[in-house]
């Protein structure tokens, strides 16, 4: 069901708005995966790719909190502002931490424009002499995509707390569709430069088009909202979710620090191998994430907690139950899958094994990377920033004692492997903190049926490896019969699957 808001925006309920939001993400990240294949292709996994993933990582983990904070803070506080004080005070609300978020992103990237060899230095200090000043030099234009990012992550959100997600959705394939192009005219004269110019150009796009379609809905957005003297409330209210941020940030900050001192390429092959995963999980969870916050919050702010229960543990179960078969599939057929993606080019053979060993130990953390950005929401929906930051603590705190005694062993697979290990232990406590703030058994629900499908899921594995060969009719016909095989056995051992499915039933 749909309303309007004014004379622009609509309102979406969650399902519809996470069904255009996967159809819409799912073309956007096929033109921001084609645009990495391509990198793959004239670049291969160089020297040129690891400066580009430290150069991005480092202004990223400086600012990205802020925009993370901010755009995940705006969703609850906005609810809370008009239930408190009205909806002229809500839109106020927006337009100052839309405000806040460019005036305290351009403060903390002094750093990055000011001493970049010293920040290049501590991140990845085993880096070859050229590599490095490449880095650097890349770092500060960088620094601008990020700011840029972080405006476009506050201004979407401004349209999500207001249940409106069309406009974000279609700013998201603006930036993919023009950085696709950008890149491709380019790349074969200024190679990894071309990549920085297409993503600038690109988020520049994307935030114009946000911008203008605010500014457009006039009653919702007048004269005199932002307030200058109150720039500093949001950074104080968002603190915890900022410190959750760089928590979340300093496992891949690790993970180029470890792989830095491996052999040339292993930072661009982890990240290969990084932003296949994450395309799935972006593609899927994190589009019903964003679709079901405002829904979360209202739940919550209307004291129905029972029905919140229900509706996070229906989409937990979903979870588990897509992504546990699609993480054994994922290792099972790494290499034949992969080297149709990746291999061509520049991308070799030594670059393709590197990929596929990070590629298969990501892949073991699958289910955990899809269950963060619902849990995440979920907590702070409930008013609790402080859980997503001790959660990721903890991981931090198990994740670096296992790369420094994994990383000597098993190289860069040691370092794929510690990620998702950290990843299981953050969605654990997740997943435990969530239950003790809806005074419910939702550790209880969820660890067992995760358990029960990762089951079924190894028993029906054995199709995977009965047909010889490795070729894309084996992977077709292997991944079908295991599908099938599946899905059977939760059927009859678990839980109807179509009772999984129908999480819109707890609205």
């Amino acid at each position: 069901m749909e309303k309007e808001v004014g004379k622009t925006l609509s309102v979406q309920s969650w399902t519809s708005a996470s069904v255009m939001l996967l159809g819409v993400t799912g073309a956007s990240k096929a033109l921001g995966f084609f645009r990495e294949l391509l990198l793959a292709s004239y670049l291969g996994a160089s020297g040129q790719v690891d400066a580009y993933a430290v150069a991005y990582a480092i202004p990223l983990f400086l600012i990205g909190g802020v925009g993370y904070a901010f755009s995940t803070s705006i969703v609850p506080g906005y609810h809370q502002e008009v239930a408190e004080r009205g909806r002229k005070a809500g839109t106020r609300f927006l337009a100052t931490t839309c405000f806040s978020t460019f005036v305290w992103s351009l403060l903390l990237l002094i750093p990055v424009w000011t001493v970049p060899e010293v920040l290049v230095g501590v991140a990845a200090p085993s880096l070859p002499d050229g590599t490095a000043r490449l880095t650097a030099d890349l770092m500060g234009w960088l620094a601008l995509y990020v700011l840029l990012l972080n405006m476009v992550y506050v201004l979407s959100a401004a349209f999500h707390a207001l249940s409106h997600f069309r406009v974000p959705a279609a700013s998201e394939l603006v930036f993919n569709l023009t950085a696709l192009v950008v890149f491709v005219g380019l790349v074969a004269r200024w190679e990894v430069r071309a990549l920085v110019i297409g993503n600038l150009v690109g988020i520049a796009a994307c935030g114009l088009l946000l911008a203008l379609a605010l500014l457009s809905v006039k009653r919702e957005w007048g004269g005199g909202m932002v307030r200058p003297g109150e720039v500093g409330a949001p950074l104080l209210t968002s603190l915890p979710i900022a410190a959750y941020y760089l928590c979340s940030q300093f496992p891949g900050m690790l993970a180029n620090y470890f792989a830095g001192g491996l052999a040339e390429g292993s930072i661009a092959a982890f990240s290969y191998a990084k932003i296949l995963l994450t395309a799935v999980v972006t593609l899927i969870t994190l589009s019903v994430a964003r679709g079901v916050f405002p829904t979360f919050a209202d739940l919550f702010a209307s004291g129905q907690r029972e029905a919140l229960h229900r509706f996070v543990v229906g989409l937990g179960k979903l979870v588990v139950v897509i992504f546990v078969p699609l993480s054994i599939v994922a290792v099972a057929y790494r290499e034949p899958v992969l080297r149709v993606l990746y291999q061509r080019g520049l991308f070799d053979d030594t670059a393709l094994q590197l990929t596929v060993t990070a590629f298969a130990c990501m892949a073991i953390g699958l289910t955990f990377a899809a269950w963060e950005p619902i849990g995440t929401r979920a907590l702070y929906a409930v008013g609790d920033a402080r859980s997503p930051l001790l959660a990721t603590t903890g991981s931090v705190c198990v994740l670096v004692p296992l790369l420094v005694v994994l990383t000597p062993l098993f190289g860069l697979g040691g370092v794929a492997l510690s990620l998702s290990l950290a990843l299981a232990a953050d969605s654990a406590l997740q997943v435990l903190y969530l239950g003790r703030r809806l005074e419910s058994s939702i550790g209880l629900d969820l660890a067992s049926f995760f358990v029960k499908c990762t089951a079924c899921a190894s028993l029906a594995g054995g199709f995977l490896f009965m047909l010889p060969g490795v070729g894309l009719g084996v992977v077709c016909a292997g991944t079908v019969l295991f599908a099938c095989a599946y899905a059977l056995l939760v059927q009859v051992l678990v839980q109807p699957i179509r009772s999984i499915v129908m999480v819109t039933a707890a609205r």
